[in-house]
């Protein structure tokens, strides 16, 4: 947890209704991931990602839990179930497991700050006040404007760039929970009543 209270989660999943797939237009560029059903990708999510609260639990545990979290879905086969937790991933699981361990978020993190910082000197540049306006010569209001127009031109991909963050979300450790999680109970109550099991 960082010193303001908050956390840092990679794509972390919405509340059960929502798709991964449609909240997070980035891993629908990964082939690995986007070939994968709903649940199947929020139970790599919970396994794998980086950011996952239960990604210190050992790899057995882990597998029982995120279970738990991402197959809420009754149409999911006991079947289905027990080779998850058992880890007899297909080959598919597992290359999926392999893209989503890969996030970083402290990269990702940088980049989303960076980007910001990009922007915020951008605005500075741009901002020209009416006294500085009057004392540019002709050239050097031809050469901000011509600067300014480039400016224009690549601002909408630095700002879907901004928006989407990098997969990068900041937010209260008490605000992290998903509806999955609110009607389960905390990562932390789950994995104790599992635990007692």
């Amino acid at each position: 947890m960082s010193e303001n209270g908050t956390e840092i989660q990679i794509h972390p999943p919405p509340p059960q209704g929502s798709f991964m797939l449609q909240e997070y237009p980035e891993l629908k560029e990964k082939p690995e991931l986007n070939s994968l059903r709903d649940y199947e990708l929020r139970f790599v999510w919970y396994f794998a990602n980086p950011t996952s609260p239960i990604i210190d639990c050992t790899m057995s545990d882990r597998a029982v839990k995120a279970v738990q979290f991402a197959f809420l879905d009754d149409a999911v086969s006991e079947a289905e179930r027990n080779t998850f937790i058992t880890g007899k991933f297909t080959d598919k699981i597992r290359a999926a497991i392999n893209v989503m361990k890969a996030f970083n978020p402290q990269v990702r993190m940088r980049a989303k700050m960076n980007a910001e910082h990009i922007f915020r000197n951008i605005e500075k540049i741009i901002h020209v006040d009416k006294v500085k306006m009057k004392m540019m010569g002709f050239a050097d209001k031809k050469q901000y404007a011509e600067m300014s127009m480039k400016v224009m031109a690549q601002m909408p991909e630095l700002i879907n760039i901004m928006e989407r963050g990098f997969g990068v979300y900041e937010v209260p450790k008490k605000k992290m929970k998903t509806q999955e999680e609110e009607s389960l109970g905390s990562p932390e109550q789950t994995i104790k009543s599992l635990d007692k099991n």
